[in-house]
């Protein structure tokens, strides 16, 4: 059986099909067609405007001497034994899969008439070290070159338009990537796994960072993100460890970061988010324990849940001010963050729900008029001794819950009344709570009123 390249007759969908039928169905469009008709439509229809030679339409050769396995101008099989290899010119697309697992092969050079590279065509070539590429290649496919971990360089020519998913994914010894002006789309993982990967240049005209395009790079240094970028998809950088900056200041557009997309970048120290409107989604910045400060944008979104949940070394942070619905605190954005001290909360904030619970280091809250503060807000702050809240707060159940340094609440004389529950419901497990108890004669489980025996119901077993 041998299989040509076809282009059915209905649909003019690209085949490879069995030359010795006669007859077959097409895989687009689900039509039938004459095996014959559809191969003469393909070197007729399709060749033509490639200007391939008329000796490279279907036909299959295997020379002695080469070892290349070529059809219609597809290099299809590499069987020869050459580590340095020199691909004919004769070839237009490397196949999906040609050279996947030919560990022995060390350099490869191709000709301009290279326009392709399939999907996982050099796959854990382990040894290969260095690819010269063609300059006329558009596209490099999915996994094209996944898993090479001998590969120290490659150069990507002017033209170059579209790198797949995973196409250097793996690449251990990769250390920096130029990436020409011509490349607009980058599929995710594409350089993930590159630990060796020090720095990327990436061209203006990039829109997006695809999903866990960078993940684990770990010795990722430095980025730069141009102005052009507008979405940073989720753990495009995730686990980049090394990495020390982020400088978004410049973007213009709305930019939106993505779920975990910066999560576990312990080595960032600091990050500049535009001063135009963003959004960033849940836990993009989580785990960035070598962030010391942040400020943040009165304009932006920030309701993702856990967006700098424990960032450890935290000891800054910029609520900003004067928005006229009031600022929203995501639930859980703050969580963790056991290096923040003190924080002013501005007024008309929305605090939600574990905002700040476990910030251990907390001794100092700044609160202001008309705040919110969700569920356990400040929920398990043991290092939080008093807390001064304003007439016009709303502090809902558990917000102090577990602060067991927490003794004095100063209010007004009307914030709380006698007998009133609220501090049992916000302060549980807090001094002040028990120490209100005492005070009006409440049971400290269940808030009901003591018998003058100093029992209650709740508490008798049945």
């Amino acid at each position: 059986m041998a299989l040509v390249a076809a282009k059915c007759t209905e649909c003019g969908g690209t085949v490879q099909i069995d030359s010795e039928k006669k007859a077959a169905v097409c895989e687009h469009c689900g039509n039938a067609f004459i095996v014959e008709d559809a191969i003469n439509n393909f070197n007729t229809n399709y060749f033509n405007t490639m200007n391939i030679s008329d000796s490279a339409v279907n036909i299959i050769y295997n020379k002695a001497d080469s070892g290349f396995e070529i059809v219609a101008g597809v290099l299809k099989k590499y069987i020869g034994a050459d580590t340095d290899i020199a691909i004919p010119d004769t070839v237009k697309i490397i196949d999906r899969h040609t050279f996947e697992g030919y560990a022995t092969l060390t350099t490869v050079t191709m000709p301009d008439s290279v326009t392709s590279i399939g999907n996982y065509a050099f796959n854990r070539c382990t040894n290969l070290t260095s690819v010269s590429m063609s300059n006329s290649v558009k596209e490099i496919g999915q996994g094209a070159f996944c898993n090479c971990a001998s590969l120290k360089s490659i150069n990507m020519p002017e033209g170059i338009e579209l790198i797949g998913d995973e196409a250097f994914s793996g690449c251990t010894s990769l250390e920096s990537v130029n990436l020409p002006n011509s490349v607009h789309t980058i599929y995710s993982n594409a350089f993930s796994g590159c630990t060796g990967l020090v720095s990327i240049n990436m061209p203006e005209g990039i829109e997006v960072i695809s999903a866990s395009t960078f993940r684990g790079c770990t010795s990722l240094e430095s980025v730069n993100l141009p102005n052009s970028v507008h979405t940073i998809y989720s753990n495009a950088f995730s686990g980049c460890t090394s990495l020390a900056t982020i400088d978004l200041s410049d973007h213009v557009e709305h930019l939106c970061i993505e779920e975990s997309a910066f999560d576990g970048c312990t080595g960032l120290k600091s990050v500049n988010l535009p001063n135009s409107a963003h959004t960033i989604e849940k836990y993009a910045f989580s785990n960035c324990t070598g962030l010391t400060s942040i400020s943040l944008n009165a304009s932006s979104d920030y309701s993702g849940n856990g967006i700098f949940a424990n960032c450890t070394g935290l000891t800054s942070l910029n609520i900003p001010a004067g928005k006229c619905n009031g600022f929203r605190i995501g639930d859980s954005m703050f969580s963790g963050c056991t290096g923040l001290k003190s924080v002013s909360i501005p007024d008309k904030t929305d605090i939600g729900n574990h905002a700040f619970s476990y910030c251990t280091g907390l001794t100092s809250i700044d609160i202001h008029n008309d705040v919110r503060m969700g569920y356990y807000a400040f929920s398990y702050c043991t290092g939080l001794k008093s807390v001064s809240i304003p007439d016009k707060t709303y502090i809902d159940n558990c917000a102090f819950h577990g602060c067991t340094q927490l003794a004095n609440v100063n209010v007004s004389r009307n914030f709380f009344s006698e007998g009133d529950q609220t501090p049992l419901r916000a302060f549980g497990s807090t001094p002040f709570k028990e120490a209100w108890c005492e005070r009006y004669r409440l049971c400290s489980n269940c808030g009901r009123k003591l018998s003058f025996g100093g029992k209650c119901k709740c508490r008798v077993k049945r």
